[in-house]
């Protein structure tokens, strides 16, 4: 059976659903689980998304957003009963189980069906089935594509558009990366026709951030070093840093884009010190493959024009380690 036509049948009658986004979750992984998650609940399914970990508060806006159960000591018997009752397990924004994290367990040993609905590379060949497309430039909009084929009068549902939207502008950095494509503006022109106040959306994504998020892009932009025989920018911030601006989940993201902001800059990362090590996100621009990159040197992986990944060394050796990298890319960055 095709995978498109596998999931128009396994929707086609009531079932109790577990929706997974990564670690974490930014704007598009939790938009996807949300907008899938009302979907599935619209077609008469129990739905519900069960997050990995905590998100950032600048996302509680979202439709759908106070019922996510994050997982926890406290919350374990609650997620342990609902894998219990699944008939089925969505993991969404992710490909490989390690980016679930201590939910990881509870997908490996489900019995019943496991769904796949993603855009990364590197894809891990363990789920019952996938709407899978590396070259979209969000899961958001695959989700879409996915109402589409199956019920697509919810297309015009204004929860689902607005969970939808947060992710597919957030992914494609507003619609500047190179994944965007015809399609993506296609997407976002019907929300728009369908009567979506996407003006509020981008007001809740992007201009309703803290003060110590603020002030601590502030202070980690005088922590901006530029490499311009590399065409590399970078930024780190320790624990103390963090702490200094009382950091929240999510007040780092974005805050690599400004490097790769500067005029001549093809290459950008940021470290963060995490307590098992150091956490590394990188961007770039033309032909760069950070995926690779960050694959290779980074126990990572991505997309072509931005990836990440975390290793086991202290802040200050995986930033030496990183420069010391950098020259056998020289050439590769010179365009």
């Amino acid at each position: 059976m095709k995978q498109k036509e596998l999931f128009k049948e396994l929707f086609a009658t009531p079932k109790k659903v577990v929706i997974i986004p990564h670690i974490k979750p930014d704007a598009d992984a939790l938009g996807s689980s949300l907008g899938l998650c009302i979907f599935l609940k619209y077609l008469g399914h129990n739905a519900v998304v069960i997050s990995p970990s905590n998100y950032p508060e600048f996302l509680r806006w979202m439709p759908g957003e106070s019922d996510i159960i994050c997982f926890s000591q406290k919350t374990q018997p609650e997620v342990e009963k609902h894998f219990s009752e699944a008939d089925l397990v969505i993991c969404v924004d992710f490909c490989a189980l390690q980016r679930s994290r201590l939910l990881e367990p509870f997908i490996q040993d489900f019995q019943k069906t496991t769904l796949l609905i993603d855009h990364h590379m590197d894809k891990e060949n363990v789920f019952d089935g996938e709407w899978w497309d590396e070259n979209a430039a969000a899961t958001a909009q695959l989700v879409y594509e996915m109402i589409g084929f199956i019920e697509p009068s919810y297309l015009k549902d204004q929860d689902i558009m607005a969970c939808l939207y947060a992710g597919i502008i957030t992914d494609t950095g507003n619609f500047k990366y190179m994944s965007t494509s015809a399609e993506t503006h296609r997407i976002a022109m019907e929300m728009k026709n369908n009567e979506l106040n996407t003006t509020r959306i981008q007001e809740l994504v992007y201009d309703s951030n803290s003060l110590n998020r603020i002030q601590l892009l502030g202070y980690a932009l005088t922590k901006l070093h530029v490499h311009p025989e590399y065409h590399t920018a970078y930024i780190s911030l320790s624990f103390r840093e963090l702490d200094r601006f009382k950091y929240q989940v999510g007040d780092t993201e974005g805050i690599v884009n400004y490097a790769l902001s500067i005029q001549g800059i093809h290459f950008a990362a940021i470290f963060i010190q995490i307590k098992r090590g150091t956490k590394v996100s990188f961007r770039s621009q033309g032909s760069f493959s950070v995926s690779n990159f960050a694959a290779r040197h980074f126990c990572g992986g991505g997309h072509h024009s931005a990836a990440g990944g975390v290793v086991n060394t202290q802040l200050s050796q995986t930033i030496k380690r990183f420069l010391a990298i950098l020259p056998e890319y020289q050439e590769a960055l010179d365009y």
